[in-house]
């Protein structure tokens, strides 16, 4: 069941979207703007204040590795194994949970489509391989959908990362392709123009592939400082910090909050974050 425009409460680990409608003239709608990946100069993203008028919480959850427990190398916290991925969707799926991506955000906020009455934006992080061997299976499983952020230096390069043909199966199925930089770097240690590079290749190289706009950014390593924000809001709609628990207004869509998921979080008490 859908309900439009309203807010869900939704638990402590949220994104809180709250703006104030004054009205203007019509502006492009970012969905429709033609892709133009050879160009570096960002486009125009902004959302028509006529459509600002919304308000909802949304759990998003952060996830990095997805691997057998015999394939994780010891201590490493940020890895889960397919079958825990799979307690979760299970979960949602029993408990009608939806999941979204950015792009769907962005189609509520306009009046596009209706806020589910419960809703999950599942993120994952760095574009590794094992992300399309095991987490892609599972969603496609329980009809749900993701969102995966791209380091766009490793496809084709290294093996333990997605290839550009494996992010284009993504896209198609109806996956969100965010961009996580060109090579990872601390985004706070860059001069203005390798920061530039890193916001604007990054983001075309992946629209050249996918042929969609690249609406998402993701810091690498949760790093940013004012320069950084400022850059990043000239290049995307949205961007997903690894700050935890916080809500934040729509006019701080550039440092949304996440819950990162380890093995040590059992599928029950994601139930927490949702009231019935």
């Amino acid at each position: 069941m859908t309900r439009p425009f309203s807010i869900l409460a939704l638990g402590i680990i949220s994104v809180f979207i709250s703006f104030n409608t004054t009205g203007c003239a019509n502006q492009t709608d970012i969905a429709t703007m033609p892709v133009e990946p050879s160009t570096p100069a960002a486009p125009a993203f902004s959302i028509p204040e006529s459509l600002l008028a919304f308000d909802a919480t949304i759990p998003v959850l952060l996830f990095h590795y997805i691997e057998p427990a015999e394939n994780t190398a010891p201590g490493n916290a940020l890895a889960i194994t397919p079958e825990q991925l799979e307690s979760y969707l299970s979960y949602f799926h029993n408990k009608q949970i939806e999941t979204i991506t950015f792009r769907d955000l962005k189609q509520i906020i306009e009046g596009n489509r209706s806020l589910p009455e419960r809703a999950v934006i599942l993120t994952f992080d760095d574009g590794y391989a094992n992300q399309y061997q095991y987490a892609f299976p599972l969603l496609e499983r329980y009809a749900m959908r993701g969102v995966f952020f791209i380091i766009t230096e490793k496809p084709d390069a290294d093996p333990a990362y997605m290839t550009w043909e494996q992010i284009k199966t993504l896209s198609d199925a109806g996956h969100e392709i965010g961009s996580h930089s060109v090579a990872h770097p601390d985004l706070t240690a860059l001069q203005p123009d390798r920061l530039e590079e890193e916001l604007a290749t990054s983001r075309s190289s992946i629209e050249r592939i996918i042929g969609l706009p690249v609406l998402t950014f993701c810091y690498p390593s949760g790093q940013y400082n004012d320069q950084v924000l400022a850059a990043v809001r000239d290049q995307y709609l949205f961007a997903r910090s690894t700050q935890p628990g916080s809500n934040i207004a729509l006019d701080r869509r550039y440092e949304m909050p996440a819950l990162r998921v380890t093995a040590t979080v059992p599928a029950f008490s994601l139930g927490e974050l949702f009231t019935k």
